[in-house]
């Protein structure tokens, strides 16, 4: 059965007409986020809207730093509990987020606390039968040795978190865009950590090397954007056929960078027609093997 492609919504742009317009457009799954606290939204209404419309949710997504020691650290705790807590309403899809940190600690000096909150949400969502975990890779501007927001920023970290914690229910939510910025081959990283890679997110990056090689990377101008599938430096062909033949289960979800998805829907059309000729690409591929290998016999 090939891959799904879905959309990434903000819990606030969800209504009937709002999902009836992304499913209509073709998208067949739904990422459903909240940022730093669920608000005043009504998590059964918002399950009746998404079950009347008929399309999956793929994963809730709580984002905010939830080892911050403050007010607004103890409600993304809760929100992350909640959201395990009502998971089945939507279908039990992942829930996911980031990992945190300890506000200006290195990654190092945040493990502890890290492993102390997510291991009693372990825990919890084991009680609660909730599918797992993930973690999303998105460094926020955090360094190995400072930030305010995650420590699940790269590959020495998430050995670190594993050593640590290694559970069937926790994993990654992955986007190429990330590594993109960070110099970092995603294919490479992709195949190397397929296992605990369980949600995509259909964002990519690109980079200005012209710029980078006469500016530098500090300088006034950024030489890295963020962009939508297509429109980056990453093969999405390559992604579908590691993902294929690691035989993933999850789903591909479009997501923009800090833009209303419902606002933008004719760019997102555009970047899903790409991701389909993409995924088509290797299911032609794959059926040519498949049958060359019949024929053989």
């Amino acid at each position: 059965m090939p891959i799904e492609i879905g959309a990434v919504i903000n819990a606030n742009e969800i209504t009937a007409q709002s999902i009836n317009q992304i499913k209509n457009a073709g998208f067949k799954t739904i990422n459903i986020f909240f940022w730093e606290s669920l608000e005043e939204i009504d998590l059964n209404n918002l399950a009746k809207i998404m079950y009347g419309c008929e399309i999956p949710v793929s994963c809730l997504s709580i984002f905010g730093n939830p080892l911050r020691e403050d007010i607004k650290g103890e409600q993304i705790r809760q929100a992350w509990k909640t959201l395990i807590k009502n998971s089945s309403l939507f279908g039990n899809p992942y829930v996911s987020g980031f990992a945190g940190r300890k506000c200006g600690a290195s990654v190092n000096d945040s493990i502890v606390s890290w492993k102390t909150f997510f291991s009693e949400l372990l825990d919890y969502s084991y009680e609660k039968n909730a599918k797992g975990i993930l973690f999303e890779n998105c460094r926020m501007g955090d360094t190995w040795k400072n930030g305010k927001w995650n420590i699940a920023i790269n590959p020495d970290a998430w050995n670190l978190m594993f050593n640590e914690i290694n559970d069937e229910k926790m994993g990654f939510q992955w986007e190429p865009c990330h590594q993109v910025e960070s110099f970092i081959d995603p294919l490479k990283q992709l195949t190397n950590w397929i296992p605990k890679i369980k949600h995509i997110h259909g964002k990519d990056g690109k980079i200005d090397y012209n710029l980078l090689s006469e500016k530098g990377y500090f300088g006034k101008n950024k030489v890295f954007e963020y962009t939508l599938p297509g429109s980056g430096d990453t093969s999405w062909q390559s992604i579908f056929e590691i993902l294929e033949n690691n035989n993933y289960k999850g789903t591909v979800d479009l997501e923009f960078q800090g833009e209303s998805f419902i606002q933008n829907l004719n760019r997102a059309k555009k970047s899903l027609r790409y991701l389909q000729q993409s995924r088509a690409s290797v299911f032609s591929e794959i059926k040519i093997i498949n049958n060359s290998s019949l024929l053989s016999k």
